[in-house]
């Protein structure tokens, strides 16, 4: 997903396709899960890896991928 954004000058700005930053509800759609269990997982520290922005949690959907790897290896 390549998104465009402008500053408040009106220049744009791409996002590079690879960081696609996601909510909760969005990765536990992808983890086919849901948002309680990502907010568990963030508590007990064995979820997949997230960002802070602010006060909002956001997750790398690459990350999510490389999780999900991991678990199905064992």
């Amino acid at each position: 997903m390549n998104s465009k954004s402008s500053d408040g000058n009106g220049a744009k700005h791409s996002s590079p396709p690879d960081v696609e930053l996601l909510t909760p509800k969005e990765a536990a759609q992808v983890l086919k899960s849901s948002e309680s269990f990502l907010a568990k997982a963030r508590m007990r520290g064995d979820g997949p890896r997230y960002r802070k922005l602010s006060r909002s949690v956001r997750y790398l959907k690459a990350d999510l991928l490389v999780w999900l790897k991991a678990c199905a290896d064992g």
